[in-house]
């Protein structure tokens, strides 16, 4: 009851237009602040946000502040719908497996270390797949296709579903 006294300012706009330097308890560079921007297909507009946190469907390139900012999944909040019904593919209530991944890791030329940082990765992800769970995970480390080229030590996405 008393915004004096808040850890964090929650400001939920739908549009793409804002000015928040005219908020009351802005301070000057948007400290403790969250713009929570629920246009689904507009990012806000090129505008000092400060420190603030912006989470919202799509960013620019440029306006985008790796470990900062957030990309929400694009949810039509007009739609009456639940939300399981309008994007069945983020929610693992309709999908066959609660984590999947196909992609292929891509290393240095030449070299051969056993306990590297990817087999550590296909390890775990073993473990996952044949763990003390209900859940259902897919896991392929080798494609038969890959999607793109990329660069030595990189992991790459396969091309085609594996079933």
């Amino acid at each position: 009851s008393n915004p004096d006294s808040a850890c964090l300012y929650i400001l939920v706009t739908e549009t793409d237009r804002l000015d928040p330097s005219r908020l009351s308890h802005w301070q000057g560079d948007g400290r403790n602040h969250l713009i929570l921007n629920t246009a689904s297909t507009k990012s806000l507009a090129p505008i000092s946000t400060g420190r603030a946190l912006i989470a919202q469907g799509t960013f620019d390139r440029a306006q985008y502040r790796g470990r900062f900012d957030v990309v929400l999944p694009q949810i039509d909040l007009q739609n009456k719908m639940p939300v399981w019904k309008v994007a069945p593919y983020m929610v693992p209530i309709t999908r066959k497996y609660l984590l999947s991944f196909q992609g292929e890791y891509k290393p240095v030329a030449n070299t051969q270390v056993p306990d590297s940082f990817p087999n550590i990765i296909k390890k775990e992800l073993m473990l996952m797949e044949h763990g003390k769970t209900n859940d259902k995970f897919m896991f392929s480390t080798t494609c038969p296709t890959k999607a793109f080229e990329v660069d030595e030590a990189d992991w790459f996405l396969c091309n085609k579903e594996i079933e």
